[in-house]
């Protein structure tokens, strides 16, 4: 069971050379949390737990976004007994309209975590990635997924060359839908993540922070 997997047998159960993993994730929104356990089961890992910031915005201090809201939860998973506990804490945030890269803030905002976990004398292994700019430039890296569906007006897919990371994936689905159709983000959205190849070079092609994720998530 995804939620049931102990840690004696996440420790001997081996997929090929690869160990699998048990994270727990912190999501910014509803479509990062019903998105981000599927695009980690595919990849063959497990999710211990999941929660939901409820959005951050563009506009929210940086430093605050982890000390006042995230941190909460990553203490949570710290605190879980070594049974229950997570391998590593998975933080997916969008980017929005921040003019650092998401290398940097990341970087920072895994820093803060750190600290914060030192002061409580407490340890866990965790990741920062954010979508640039938005979680949609995931989900759509596959670039043709909706080029035949029955919502949209027009095949996007020639308005997504060149990549997705940058863009507003966003703006670019609704206002290619056909009329009286709207777009629900946590429904569409999981399931275009149960449909993307997280091992299809030419999906990954089209986004490096979605490169970014799997490489957190398998290495």
């Amino acid at each position: 069971m995804l939620f049931q997997l102990s840690r004696m047998r996440r420790m001997n159960y081996f997929e090929g050379r690869k160990i699998i993993m048990m994270f727990g994730v912190i999501g910014e929104g509803e479509t990062e949390y019903n998105c981000v356990p599927s695009m980690i089961a595919t990849l063959g890992h497990t999710v211990a737990g999941v929660h939901n910031l409820g959005g951050v915005g563009p506009d929210y201090p940086w430093d605050r976004v982890f000390t006042d809201k995230i941190y909460p939860y990553v203490r949570g998973f710290a605190v879980k007994r070594p049974e229950n506990r997570p391998d590593r804490v998975l933080i997916v945030l969008d980017r929005e309209s921040r003019e650092d890269c998401c290398g940097n803030l990341a970087s920072a905002a895994e820093e803060l975590l750190s600290q914060s976990l030192a002061k409580d004398n407490l340890t866990i292994s965790l990741s920062v990635v954010l979508a640039n700019r938005q979680f949609e430039c995931w989900l759509l890296a596959n670039i043709h997924v909706l080029d035949k569906s029955r919502i949209m007006k027009r095949p996007i897919s020639e308005l997504l060359n060149g990549g997705t990371d940058e863009r507003n994936v966003l703006r670019i689905i609704t206002s290619n839908l056909v009329r009286g159709e709207t777009w629900d983000k946590p429904r569409y959205g999981k399931q275009l993540a149960q449909r993307l190849d997280l091992q299809d070079a030419s999906v990954l092609a089209n986004s490096r922070s979605l490169r970014k994720f799997v490489k957190e998530v398998t290495k």
